[in-house]
């Protein structure tokens, strides 16, 4: 089965069609947005990416991995309006052990699956730290008044930032969720879980790409980018 066939197999359970693939930067720029919220900055691929396709409103970004934080700050500067804040999001503030993968990419505050550590011999933890984390709603006085857009790549760790949301959900045009079919990590949601609780939130599927493959099975995905816009 293609990718598309299996994408749309998934969809079918939620009464969607694929018609077609829009970019994301046209759901950016038909939301009018003027502040993107990249949680889960690591280095910088995700500023990086949007600022190449045409953004060029404001970005704060949220990394609670301090090697990574700096390479993001170095990035961020060259591309301004960007922000760095050296700080994990989640639903209290609080201080949490962070598991630091060999590739950071890979770093959650969630125990790893069995699965993660076949799938990429770099995703092996190498040490782990404590980092600081916020509510989202800490920083309402920056998001209130703009057309926001909301990216979350925690590794797993998206439900509970989507529950620290509180009032900045109503600045919030479009969210952007990395989703697992196969789960990298422990204690994580579905994903026809996370699609509902987004509909709880009044936000629908609008774009779906996928991420990565499983190395045995190239014809199937492990996970999916969702961006969810307002239902």
């Amino acid at each position: 089965m293609g990718i598309r066939s299996l994408i749309q197999r998934i969809l079918d359970l939620f009464g969607y069609q694929i018609t077609g693939m829009p970019s994301l930067a046209t759901f950016l720029a038909s939301r009018k947005i003027d502040l993107v919220l990249d949680v889960g900055g690591n280095i910088g691929q995700f500023g990086l990416k949007i600022r190449n396709a045409g953004y060029r409103g404001e970005i704060i970004s949220f990394e609670p991995i301090p090697e990574a934080a700096d390479q993001l700050r170095q990035v961020a500067i060259r591309k301004p309006p960007w922000t760095v804040h050296q700080v994990g999001l989640g639903g209290s503030d609080c201080e949490l052990d962070l598991n630091v993968s060999k590739n950071s990419v890979f770093s959650s505050f969630l125990p790893q699956t069995e699965f993660t550590r076949g799938f990429d011999k770099s995703s092996a933890v190498v040490h782990v730290i404590k980092a600081q984390v916020h509510r989202l709603d800490r920083y309402l006085p920056l998001i209130t008044g703009k057309n926001v857009f909301l990216k979350i790549d925690a590794q797993g760790f998206e439900g509970p930032v989507l529950s620290g949301i509180g009032e900045c959900i109503h600045s919030i045009q479009g969210i952007l969720l990395e989703l697992p079919v196969k789960h990298l990590y422990e204690k994580t949601w579905l994903f026809e879980e996370a699609v509902a609780e987004l509909r709880k939130l009044g936000f629908v599927i609008a774009q779906l790409r996928p991420v990565n493959t499983i190395p045995e099975d190239r014809a199937s995905i492990v996970e999916l980018d969702c961006v969810f816009r307002r239902a």
